[in-house]
C-alpha cells in the first residue's frame, strides 16, 4: 500500500485553483465575445420613485395559498440550497426583499425610520407619550390574572385612563421590570413599533377592586369578592 506524499493536499489544491482560473478565463472570453458581437446599445437603469410608506394594512385581492413544504424539501433548502447560494455569492448575506429603491426599509404599521441621532431624553422616554398612571388617587382594578408571562392587572387611574400592570414572574426577578423594559426602549430606538411602558413603584394599598372586576384563572373568569385582589411584591 502506497503512503500518500506530504505535499499531496497542496498539489490537489493547486490543481483545483488552476482549473477554476481556466474556467474563469474561458467565461470572461465568452462574455467579451458576446459583448463584441452584440450591437444593441446599453440602456441606462431607469429612475423610479422610492417607496416612503408601505401600505401594509390594505386588503389583499386574493388570499395567498398556504405554504407547507415537506420535511425533505425544507431539509434540502436549508442544508444544501441555501449554503450553496451563500457560497456562490461569496458569503454575503441575503438582502432584504421589502426594501425600497434606496435600499432602506420604508415606514409601515410596525416600523418607523428614525431620522438622525436620538437624544438621551428621547431614548429614555421611548414610545411613552404620557407620564404613566397617576399616583394621586387609588387605581381601580378591572381585571387580574396570570398567564405564561406572570401575573397581570388591568387598572383605571383617577383620570379614567386604562393601564396594564406586569409584575416579575416568581423566580425571575427583573424580567418584566428590567430586561423587558430595556429591550422595549432599544427596539423603539431602532424604529420598531412597541407599546408604551413605564416603571412604577407603588404600595399594595394603591389597588382597589372595582365593582365589575374579573379574576382570570385557568381560562375561566370569576367575579372576586371585595378585597380579594392583591398585588405581588
Amino acid at each position: 500500500m502506497r503512503r500518500p506524499r506530504p505535499d499531496a493536499p497542496l498539489e490537489m489544491a493547486a490543481r483545483r485553483a488552476l482549473l477554476l482560473c481556466c474556467l474563469g478565463s474561458l467565461g470572461c472570453l465568452g462574455s467579451l465575445g458576446a459583448a463584441g458581437c452584440s450591437r444593441t446599445p446599453l440602456r441606462p437603469f431607469p429612475d423610479r420613485p422610492f417607496l416612503r410608506q408601505d401600505d401594509d394594512r390594505r386588503l389583499l385581492e386574493r388570499v395567498p395559498a398556504p405554504s407547507r413544504p415537506s420535511p425533505s424539501a425544507s431539509l434540502l433548502e436549508h442544508q444544501l440550497a441555501a449554503p450553496l447560494d451563500r457560497w456562490l455569492r461569496g458569503g454575503d448575506c441575503e438582502r432584504a426583499r421589502n426594501v425600497n429603491a434606496l435600499g432602506t426599509v420604508p415606514a409601515s404599521s410596525w416600523f418607523t425610520p428614525r431620522s438622525g441621532p436620538m437624544t438621551r431624553a428621547s431614548l429614555r422616554r421611548g414610545a411613552a407619550s404620557t407620564p404613566g398612571p397617576s399616583l394621586l388617587g387609588a387605581w381601580t382594578v378591572t381585571r387580574a390574572g396570570q398567564d405564561s408571562k406572570g401575573p397581570f392587572v388591568t387598572i383605571l387611574d383617577e383620570d379614567g385612563r386604562r393601564f396594564g400592570l406586569r409584575f416579575d414572574a416568581p423566580g425571575h426577578p427583573g424580567l418584566a421590570t428590567g430586561a423587558e423594559l430595556v429591550s422595549t426602549l432599544a427596539l423603539h430606538a431602532l424604529g420598531f413599533g412597541v407599546p408604551e411602558r413605564h416603571l412604577v413603584i407603588f404600595p399594595i394599598g394603591q389597588l382597589r377592586p372595582g365593582p365589575s372586576a374579573r379574576l382570570i384563572t385557568g381560562g375561566s373568569r370569576t367575579r372576586p369578592q371585595s378585597g380579594s385582589l392583591r398585588a405581588t411584591d
